[in-house]
């Protein structure tokens, strides 16, 4: 498949994406993310959280983001919990899938929502603490993940 190809294949699935998400109301965005395909499940987790800011969807982000094996989904869940920008619950999440997760990609973007978490909160939990010295230590090598961690580092006072 050359570049034009793919190109033109990602702007269609972005499209799509999004057109299904707009049509779609805030409770049937809600039902999509423990029912829908994983393309729904990105698309409610990008209307959910980036859109709305809908703090009545952190349970089921929380279950989509504990429960998917799919790096894609896992990533928007934690992207959309970090748009929400609600500790607690949604840090202890983000920093358990941190500690089970291989996938640099899904480290990066539960990091990035932990730091969206500390920057909204003005504090850092200790759940955040936890994974920052989790992946510092187990994910550090990648280049994003290293950005992110010295960020949320610089944030927290540690640099």
């Amino acid at each position: 498949m050359n570049l034009k190809t793919l190109l033109i294949l990602s702007i269609f699935v972005f499209t799509s994406a999004t057109a299904w998400s707009a049509e779609k109301t805030a409770d049937e965005q809600l039902k999509a993310l423990s029912s829908g395909t994983d393309e729904e499940k990105i698309a409610a987790c990008r209307y959910l959280g980036n859109d709305k800011k809908d703090e009545t969807a952190i349970n089921e982000l929380i279950n989509l983001l504990k429960a998917t094996d799919n790096p894609k989904v896992a990533a928007a869940a934690a992207v959309a919990l970090g748009y929400i920008k609600k500790g607690g619950a949604s840090t202890k999440a983000l920093k358990d899938k941190i500690m089970s997760e291989n996938d640099s990609n899904v480290v990066y973007a539960a990091l990035l929502a932990l730091y969206n978490i500390t920057v909204e909160n003005k504090a850092v939990e200790d759940d955040t603490k936890a994974a920052v010295e989790y992946a510092d230590t187990h994910h550090r090598q990648n280049e994003f993940v290293a950005d992110a961690l010295d960020k949320i580092k610089k944030k927290a006072g540690k640099k």
